[in-house]
């Protein structure tokens, strides 16, 4: 299933967020300000009616982003483009398969009105529930690519000792998450063991796809290898997996899930990327770049 993003350009944050919840769920997601979308040289409507006929369904965010003059009073509206783009999705998916999310408390074209929306506003966590929820019901077959993909939003550090935030640095960059490890920061003469963590809510369920593909790149191979951790902290189950340059190929790394314990890859809380002391080429300066961008799933 692929399901379209749009949004104005003040919440693109709020788009990314969202494709991440629905990637979470196997969803192959296109937001709008992705490379490839939108065609230089083309007409930008040309390029939209073309995601009407290829995304099976479409979400699109609601919020107070223009003053408007309404009935003697100012008013915040919804940018006139997202209507344009909502009714355009609407008449060739059908209402049904175009989902409204909104933030704030837009005002809204009179025909919209009735219209059970989904609100950010109550709280993250009800409004992932309640998107996956309409997902499910609009999704005919029920057939899941499960595909994470790697959000600033969805990233934290993660050390023994508490030095994590001197030894990496991550920043979002050309669709993934580049990461600048530096052990030599840290004040102990033996680095703490730590790296970066791609946190997975909701779980994952991965019993029925047992081939992962990383998109991971070691850029200036400050690394000779290093550790992805699987965990699942339900069950307190993990498994460690050493990676090495000559596994990437052409940009992705094939893992082998089919030997993990089944318990371990029901609930997957989060993959953990760990870097020890004897990881570095260059044992004089512990430096490293690294970047994780796509993590997808196969049977």
């Amino acid at each position: 299933m692929k399901i379209f993003i749009g949004s104005s350009v003040e919440e693109v944050k709020t788009a990314v967020m969202i494709g991440s919840w629905l990637e979470k769920e196997g969803i192959d997601v296109n937001v709008w300000n992705e490379v490839g979308i939108f065609t230089p040289g083309q007409y930008s409507l040309d390029d939209l009616i073309k995601q009407t006929k290829e995304v099976d369904a479409a979400v699109f965010i609601f919020s107070g982003d223009d003053r408007t003059w309404y009935r003697h009073d100012i008013v915040n509206s919804v940018r006139d483009n997202i209507l344009f783009e909502f009714g355009l999705f609407c008449g060739e998916l059908s209402f049904e398969k175009v989902a409204i999310v909104t933030k704030g408390s837009p005002k809204l074209a009179s025909d919209l009105s009735g219209i059970t929306y989904i609100n950010l506003d109550t709280g993250k966590n009800t409004a992932q529930e309640r998107l996956i929820n309409w997902v499910n019901k609009v999704n005919p077959d029920g057939k899941r690519v499960p595909k994470l993909s790697v959000y600033a939003d969805s990233v934290f550090v993660f050390d023994e000792k508490g030095y994590g935030e001197q030894t990496y640095t991550v920043k979002y960059e050309d669709g993934g998450c580049v990461v600048n490890v530096d052990y030599t920061k840290q004040r102990d003469a033996e680095p703490a063991y730590s790296g970066v963590c791609i946190n997975c809510v909701p779980q994952i369920n991965l019993t029925a796809n047992k081939l992962m593909k990383m998109k991971f790149d070691f850029l200036d191979s400050g690394l000779k290898c290093i550790n992805l951790e699987i965990k699942n902290r339900k069950v307190n189950k993990q498994k460690s997996i050493t990676i090495y340059p000559d596994m990437v190929k052409d940009g992705w790394c094939e893992i082998d899930l089919s030997r993990l314990d089944e318990e371990l890859l029901r609930n997957i809380d989060e993959f953990v990327l760990c870097t020890k002391p004897d990881h570095f080429t260059d044992q004089s300066n512990k430096k490293a770049t690294f970047k994780i961008d796509q993590l997808n799933f196969e049977s």
